[in-house]
């Protein structure tokens, strides 16, 4: 999350193309960034100014970095369309100076240890360009081996463990219930467990460990789930989730919890309180399509199938085209074809 800082003033540099760093970054001119920007990078130079130093990193993607004292304030990276994909106030404190900061004192030579943190940014940077993409065949398996890998090398990393747990969920969700399945789900589950003991205060280890235990519960059988006693796990994820960010990803948290709450089987489920769960939601995010296929849902079991069958086609029509995360677009879709076939049949 952004913190108000002072915009730092642009430092002048005059470096040679001998002061090049030979590891993956090339320096980008700062009067360059005068080109068009885009609406990412126009938000960031509008809010803290010129970058000390902006790089061309693989796979054609930037890294701005802010400095201040010598020391690292913050950088951000973006990919080849200008989004923010990534941003950090507390990485690599040598940051500033290991890539040319102090112009023209050129940085030392990479140790093994400089090339090992730089091989971990670009497997982070692959993997998460190819979770953007996930939509396309193989992406997703493609990110989950990059972060896997980026894992390898950091074990505790927030965002490495993150890109694991949620590739997988992804993945798991668009599986049909299988030993595979099972097995990445609670896979899955261990990381985000791993992400709630090492950052404790952060959201995401408790959802997406609660979502990927939903899964896993799913392979095994509700009524197995349950004895199991899966069901008060989940629900005290996702009620922690929800005490720390009930907003997280428009409202994620509590659609979790209330389609949880709809599918149990009776007499557990509690459809009273799932409508009241994403009532709530729809008020605060009214464009969320993951509250309005629950509305159908409910349209459906209540044998409303022609009102159903028409909001469908609706969304079947208009998607995936105008939702902000397009791969997510694409599975929303995907799910309401599914639905629809389910009441043709």
């Amino acid at each position: 999350m952004l913190v108000a800082i002072t915009a730092v003033s642009l430092l002048a540099f005059s470096c040679s193309s001998s002061q090049r760093v030979s590891h993956g970054y090339n320096r980008i001119p700062i009067n360059s960034l005068a080109q068009p920007l885009s609406k990412d990078q126009a938000r960031i130079r509008s809010a803290f100014g010129d970058p000390h130093v902006a790089w061309q990193k693989p796979l054609n993607t930037q890294r701005w970095v802010y400095c201040s004292h010598g020391s690292l304030v913050r950088f951000f990276d973006f990919d080849w369309n200008g989004a923010v994909i990534g941003q950090g106030d507390s990485g690599r404190s040598d940051l500033c100076g290991k890539l040319g900061t102090g112009c023209p004192e050129f940085a030392p030579e990479a140790t093994g240890e400089d090339l090992q943190a730089d091989r971990f940014d670009s497997l982070i940077e692959s993997a998460r360009l190819c979770f953007r993409q996930r939509h396309i065949p193989d992406m997703a398996i493609e990110a989950l081996r990059k972060a896997d890998e980026a894992l390898q090398i950091k074990p505790s990393d927030f965002e490495a463990n993150l890109l694991v747990t949620r590739t997988i969920s992804y993945i798991a969700t668009n599986r049909k219930p299988d030993q595979k399945r099972k097995w990445l789900a609670h896979r899955g589950y261990k990381i985000g467990k791993k992400l709630v003991k090492h950052y404790p205060k952060r959201v995401e280890g408790y959802y997406f460990a609660g979502v990927n235990l939903g899964l896993y519960a799913e392979c095994m059988g509700t009524f197995a789930a349950v004895k199991a006693n899966i069901k008060t796990k989940i629900e005290n994820l996702m009620d922690q989730a929800i005490r720390l960010d009930s907003d997280f990803m428009q409202g994620a948290p509590l659609i979790a919890k209330a389609r949880y709450l709809f599918r149990l089987p009776w007499p557990l489920c509690d459809r009273e309180r799932a409508t009241k769960i994403m009532l709530e939601v729809k008020r605060k995010f009214p464009k969320n399509l993951y509250v309005d296929l629950f509305f159908i849902d409910l349209a459906i079991e209540d044998n409303h199938t022609e009102r159903a069958r028409k909001l469908l086609e609706a969304m079947i029509r208009n998607l995936p085209a105008g939702t902000e995360d397009y791969a997510e677009g694409v599975t929303i879709r995907r799910q309401a074809i599914e639905r629809l076939k389910v009441l043709d049949k």
